[in-house]
This record gives C-alpha cells, structure tokens and sequence, in this order.
C-alpha cells in the first residue's frame, strides 16, 4: 500500500458531499485498494453512515414512485373526463343531426357515427402517444 496514494484519496473525498462519498461507495468494488481505505477512513472521521443514507435513498425514491404513481391516475381520470365530454356532446350532436335530416336519416348516422369514432381513435392514439413519451424522459 502507498500511504501517499491513500493521502490523495482521502484530500480528494474530504471535498465530496455525502451523496458524492455514497455512490463512490456504491462502486466500492472497482476501486482500488488504497481508494477504500481512503474512503473507510473519510467516512469514519466524518462520521457518516451509509446505511442511513442508503434508507434515505429508498425513501426518497419511494416517494417519488408514490408521486409519479399519483400523477399517472390524476392523468388517466382527467383524460376520462375528456373521452365522457366527447360522448357526452359529440353523440347528441350526431343523433340530432340525424334526425334533422330525416330525408337522408340512415345516410346521416352513418357518416356521423364514422366521423364520431374516426376522432375517438385518433384522441386515443394522442393519448397513447402522449403517454409513452412521458415514459421515456428521465
């Protein structure tokens, strides 16, 4: 073992934060051995602990699984909303429109009712679109 080796690692992690000294500490397998007595020795004189940061951690990131959950069900209701809107007006508007024309009642519905789906299935596939690329940014 070098001790100046050892010396430069540990002025090195002095100026880390905990978070900094935690992930490193999370790769303590790729260091060297000179690296971990270093960083053994940080953490002791600074009297971290890793297990507390490590349930800090998984707290954290349980609320935030426990939010992005939230948002996910606040998101699917409120597009319900929009989907019973959209039946709620747009299914009245094309039976009336049927009935107003009564010359041309099948011809009428039928078209309407085509149109009404051809707008449902592109909405859904905005959502689904929409969706998915909200799952992929990080």
């Amino acid at each position: 073992m070098d001790s100046t080796k050892i010396a430069a690692f540990s002025a090195h992690y002095e100026a880390l934060s905990e978070c900094e000294l935690y992930d490193i500490d999370a790769k303590r397998a790729t260091l060297t051995e000179e690296a971990r007595i270093a960083l053994d020795q940080t953490l002791s004189r600074r009297g971290i602990d890793l297990a507390t940061l490590k349930e800090v951690e998984a707290a954290e990131f349980a609320q935030q699984a426990t939010y992005e959950k939230e948002q996910q069900i606040k998101a699917e209701k409120r597009d319900a909303r929009y989907f019973k809107f959209f039946l709620i007006v747009g299914l009245p508007v094309v039976i009336f429109g049927a009935l107003f024309r009564t010359e041309r009642f099948y011809e009428t519905l039928i078209s309407s009712l085509v149109q009404a789906g051809i707008i449902g299935l592109l909405y859904w596939g905005y959502l689904k679109f929409k969706r998915s690329r909200n799952q992929r940014k990080p």
